[in-house]
């Protein structure tokens, strides 16, 4: 009996042993599991704060996107009526031009009334021919200035659609 008890002593006392080593090693695991929720804990939170800033980051980037979009209309706006007012402006220098041409018509065809009538008319012709080449010399630089004005007109039309595209 006494080898009986002396069995169940030591039995009990590596059950003991064992029951101790349990609860070491399940103390030692919830400081484990404390230390991995702590550490989860800290991943969740960096993982708000970074979606935080994704958030204005893509809230920011819309509100940029929504202004650019708006400066693109009004430069598209101002393009289109600059284009507008080269247009008027090239119609304006065409009918000037047309008015010139006319015009120079017009006294070409004094000159030749003139030439017809000059011999009895010499000197008066003489003065009205002097007149017409004033009025031709004129005429002519407002056709070149016509002129100009079209192909300066044309060359902006052009650099505006270029830039347009």
């Amino acid at each position: 009996e006494i080898e009986k008890l002396s069995e169940q002593v030591q039995s009990t006392s590596a059950a003991e042993r064992s029951a101790q080593l349990e609860a070491e090693q399940l103390q030692q695991a919830q400081r484990q599991l404390e230390t991995d929720c702590e550490q989860l804990r800290d991943r969740l939170q960096s993982t708000e704060q970074e979606r935080a800033k994704a958030e204005k980051g893509a809230h920011e980037a819309k509100e940029a996107q929504v202004e650019l979009q708006s400066q693109v209309e009004s430069e598209r706006k101002l393009m289109l009526d600059s284009k507008a007012e080269l247009e008027d402006e090239l119609s304006r220098s065409r009918y000037a031009e047309s008015e010139c041409r006319r015009d120079a018509e017009q006294a070409r065809q004094a000159e030749i009334a003139a030439e017809k009538n000059a011999a009895g008319l010499k000197q008066s012709a003489e003065d009205e021919s002097k007149q017409w080449r004033a009025d031709m010399s004129a005429l002519k630089a407002l056709l070149r200035t016509s002129e100009e004005t079209e192909t300066n007109v044309r060359t902006e039309l052009t650099e505006m659609e270029q830039r347009w595209q």
